[in-house]
């Protein structure tokens, strides 16, 4: 996984914070994510020690977080019904999917997943099982 990929920009997270006005809960993560520098996985780490998840202290990783995301939206049933670059919508779909780690974690996967683009996302899996 390349590193930058796991940075968002000042930019992105203005347009994230501009999509998810109505979300209170995200945009607390948004500002996680900004006092981060942008950087998803240490956002993701922060967000997740707050929710105080025993996986968490189990050692659960990005990478496994977003395995666990991918199996989620790279399903046929939930990427019909998303607009790739939509983060509200992958939010969504993470929260949905009731896994307490991606409820935790939803926000910075999200943006993870907009940047990289969904259909990348997904097929990452594909070319690399390890991820």
């Amino acid at each position: 996984m390349n590193i930058e990929s796991t940075k968002v920009t000042p930019e992105e997270i203005a347009q994230f914070r501009a999509e998810l006005a109505e979300d209170s809960k995200a945009l607390g993560d948004i500002d996680v994510i900004e006092r981060c520098e942008g950087d998803l996985e240490q956002a993701a780490r922060i967000l997740a020690r707050r929710a105080d998840i025993e996986d968490v202290r189990a050692g659960i990783t990005w990478e496994s977080a977003l395995k666990q995301a991918r199996q989620v939206v790279c399903d046929a049933k939930f990427k019909e019904g998303l607009a790739p670059d939509l983060i509200g919508g992958i939010i969504g779909a993470l929260i949905t999917a009731g896994n307490p780690v991606l409820v935790a974690v939803a926000t910075p996967c999200a943006g993870y997943i907009v940047k990289v683009s969904l259909a990348e996302f997904c097929n990452t899996d594909k070319s690399n099982p390890e991820i």
